[in-house]
């Protein structure tokens, strides 16, 4: 785990963490690297097609560290 004295961050490292193994194992990718890939391209594709309102819903209703440590 890793350990940058931040909790949210140290929560979202390790959240990371745990998805990208789940990815490998799942969808067969050679290793974490390529899962981080493909993770950060559909997240960027995602982003990119949300409207001004749903990304103001996710942000107000997700359940990101954003509401988490608040």
């Amino acid at each position: 785990m890793s350990d940058t004295q931040v909790t949210a961050l140290d929560h979202t490292i390790q959240q990371t963490n745990l998805w990208l193994k789940k990815l490998v194992k799942e969808h067969h990718f050679a290793d974490r690297h390529q899962a981080y890939d493909a993770l950060r391209a559909m997240l960027q594709a995602l982003r990119d097609q949300l409207t001004i309102e749903q990304a103001l819903h996710l942000k107000e209703h997700g359940n990101g560290p954003g509401n988490r440590y608040r």
